[in-house]
């Protein structure tokens, strides 16, 4: 799974293949140290409470099925590490890092030559 940067507001989209439904976790950060992980989702489906967030997306016609988390409407708060272990300990356990910058950043950005 290879890290993704998006501009604020945009949706982000992490994928995974797996033989059986995969959990997603966020791992939270504080001054770049790990403080906490969350699962976001459970059995393929997204956790109670995180459906305005995110989603899944499954893709059947590809063996072994690819998951695919999406992060909707992104903003600083979701950056951080995301982990997608498959289920009982069949399929890949991978994890990439997720970098959302601000609209701000990104016009500075787009000013350098």
């Amino acid at each position: 799974m290879e890290s993704v940067n998006v501009t604020e507001g945009e949706n982000a989209t992490l994928s995974c293949q797996s033989a059986t439904p995969v959990n997603w976790q966020r791992r939270l950060f504080s001054a770049f140290r790990p403080i906490d992980s969350e699962r976001i989702c459970y059995d393929g489906k997204i956790v109670e409470g995180y459906e305005d967030e995110f989603s899944i997306n499954v893709d059947h016609t590809e063996e072994p099925p690819k998951y695919t988390l999406i992060i909707l409407n992104a903003d600083s708060n979701d950056s951080g590490e995301y982990t997608c272990v498959g289920m009982a300990g069949l399929g890949e356990t991978v994890s990439a890092n997720l970098t959302v910058y601000g609209k701000d950043a990104v016009k500075l950005l787009s000013m350098v030559p």
